[in-house]
């Protein structure tokens, strides 16, 4: 009961440790909401920027409103842009009327004061009061700006409340899950100490695999090196020549920004296909009965970690000879490379598990993984995309991890500059890490009677 309580302890300020790290209700943007009201048809405009002074060429928002149109405007902007210029209506002698301005983060919301605005132009017979603007044009610029610096502070004051809130109930109640939980835990635990104890025989069985691969073949384990290279080429000739993609940020070519986003996925791919038949191909050791047999896929994922390296040194070289630099942000790839790891271990702790009774289950892998490659954006970008497909692809964890490599590479983001991503990913993860363990603990006993 001692070690019960402790560990449920250490589970909820871990926890508590890594929502205050992550700080996943920071306010990164927030929503500037008003309603529209305009005479006849014309081109409503929303711009926004850090300071008065380049408030012009900032980001800038165009909606087309319908004759006699009232509408709800919600924009998003960043917290740091708190300037922004409302533009109603680019017709002379349009009546336009704005009302309900405020600031809004998820469900907390706060209103604004409409008569404390900082500029007014090209607006004329003016009402004015601190819910509505009702004003004519006078010309085709009309546009009133509004500084909502003081109302993001108290947005942002009230988040942290809130938050701080959260917070302090998901470390209870991880607590008392890990708490009720506690012999799936200790599972866990003792897998981890297992892992650790036997580092040095899943390094050298690694190497072994990755030798005897490719030990029939001349050229030995090079063609473990060559395939990938080859699918790089063909995409690349394909995408940039034959289809004249070209990369989705600007400074990047086409080959820097695919690779980047493809040596993750290969890694992955790898990992867990060979893991998926880890025990089928180590049969003889499943059948020792002293064998820790828990750490077969893991060898597998460290033989595919070899190549990932050695395509992580590529990668790294081709920005290097395209004039990139690195920055300290190049060691999330350590991170995004642990992420991946952990994912598939998960993953191939319940598929190397069924796969003894089910070998079809083998050929269903590969033909999803085939899938996942379209589905997580390698060769496209998701901004492609609609708002709605865009969530929809988030949902795919190893979409986490492809961009997190292109954030180590050229985006310079930090992974906890992604809060609710990270949160996210981390959930599903550890989710399917506990779900392969359990599944894995199931049905062990039957490994060496089917094989």
């Amino acid at each position: 009961m001692k070690k019960r309580i402790i560990v449920t302890i250490v589970s909820a300020l871990a926890m508590l440790g890594l929502l205050f790290l992550l700080n996943p209700f920071q306010v990164m943007t927030i929503n500037i909401c008003y309603d529209l009201t305009t005479e006849s048809e014309g081109l409503a405009e929303f711009y926004y920027a850090p300071d008065s002074e380049h408030i012009s060429p900032s980001r800038l928002y165009a909606d087309n409103m319908k004759q006699g149109e009232t509408r709800s405007v919600k924009k998003n902007i960043e917290k740091e842009n708190y300037i922004f210029r409302i533009d109603p209506c680019n017709i002379e002698g349009e009546d336009v009327t704005i009302s309900n301005l405020r600031v809004k983060y998820m469900w907390i919301e706060k209103a604004m004061d409409m008569s404390e605005y900082q500029l007014i132009n090209d607006m004329d017979n003016a009402n004015i009061s601190e819910d509505e603007i009702s004003a004519t044009a006078t010309g085709e610029d009309a546009y009133v700006v509004y500084s909502a610096k003081d109302k993001i502070a108290e947005v942002n004051k009230a988040t942290r409340t809130v938050a701080y809130i959260v917070y302090c109930i998901a470390a209870v109640l991880t607590g008392l899950f890990v708490f009720a939980q506690y012999r799936r835990f200790k599972i866990v635990m003792y897998w981890a100490i297992d892992i650790v104890k036997n580092r040095n025989l899943i390094v050298q069985l690694a190497k072994n695999d990755f030798k005897s691969r490719f030990a029939a073949s001349y050229l030995g384990g090079i063609w473990a090196f060559i395939q990938p290279i080859v699918t790089i080429i063909i995409y690349v000739f394909v995408f940039q020549y034959g289809l004249k993609a070209g990369a989705p940020v600007e400074g990047i070519t086409y080959v820097l920004w695919l690779v980047s986003g493809i040596v993750p996925w290969f890694f992955f791919q790898d990992a867990l296909l060979s893991a998926t038949n880890s025990l089928i191909e180590y049969a003889y050791l499943v059948k020792k009965v002293v064998f820790k047999i828990n750490i077969l896929p893991i060898v597998k994922i460290t033989s595919a970690l070899f190549v990932h390296l050695f395509f992580i040194i590529i990668t790294i070289l081709l920005y290097i000879a395209n004039g990139r630099s690195f920055d300290i942000y190049i060691i999330q790839i350590v991170y995004y490379s642990f992420c991946a790891m952990i994912l598939a271990v998960g993953l191939s702790y319940i598929t190397s598990s069924v796969v003894i009774f089910f070998r079809d289950l083998g050929q269903i892998v590969n033909i999803i993984l085939q899938f996942g490659m379209w589905l997580t954006p390698i060769m496209w970008d998701v901004s492609m995309m609609g708002p709605t497909l865009r969530k929809l692809m988030k949902l795919n964890p190893v979409y986490y991890i492809v961009y997190g490599y292109r954030d180590a590479f050229y985006n310079q983001t930090w992974f906890f500059e992604k809060p609710d991503q990270t949160v996210y990913f981390w959930v599903v993860t550890g989710l399917i890490f506990l779900a392969g363990m359990f599944v894995f603990k199931k049905l062990e006993k039957h490994f060496a009677d089917v094989l």
